[in-house]
């Protein structure tokens, strides 16, 4: 299993994660910054630079973890900033939650279907519209 997160442009600081989650994982970080390697506790790569748009270079990793890591049975995403809060090993969340599921994701709090998050990314300006409509 591996736990990742992506950070560009200085978005976010990594933060490490408690043991009960490296102890079973690793932890990779794809960076725009620095030269790749070790850094708190996330072994460092390269990020993908497949746009101008250093958000997009972060997402591609998200959605494509089974480019990114082939041979791992498990990926769980991270956003930069988070950290995990449970304390419980984080193989007994895999054989309770996941072990049946081929991607699990949080209910959002407030819209219900991609359509509704579009219009909100539109009215937000977090993207250019005519790209959200496609």
């Amino acid at each position: 299993m591996v736990v990742y997160t992506a950070v560009t442009g200085d978005y976010d600081n990594l933060r490490r994660q408690p043991s009960n989650v490296t102890n079973w994982a690793g932890a990779v970080a794809f960076v725009d910054g620095p030269e790749p390697g070790d850094r708190m506790g996330w072994q460092c790569r390269t990020i993908a630079n497949v746009s101008d748009d250093p958000v997009r270079n972060a997402k591609i990793h998200k959605v494509l973890s089974h480019k990114y890591f082939p041979d791992e049975e498990y990926s769980l995403w991270l956003d930069g900033n988070v950290v995990v809060n449970f304390d419980f090993p984080l193989r007994q969340l895999v054989s309770e939650y996941l072990s049946d599921c081929d991607l699990a994701v949080f209910k959002h709090s407030r819209r219900t279907c991609i359509y509704q998050e579009a219009q909100t990314i539109i009215h937000q300006r977090l993207d250019d519209p005519g790209i959200v409509r496609q």
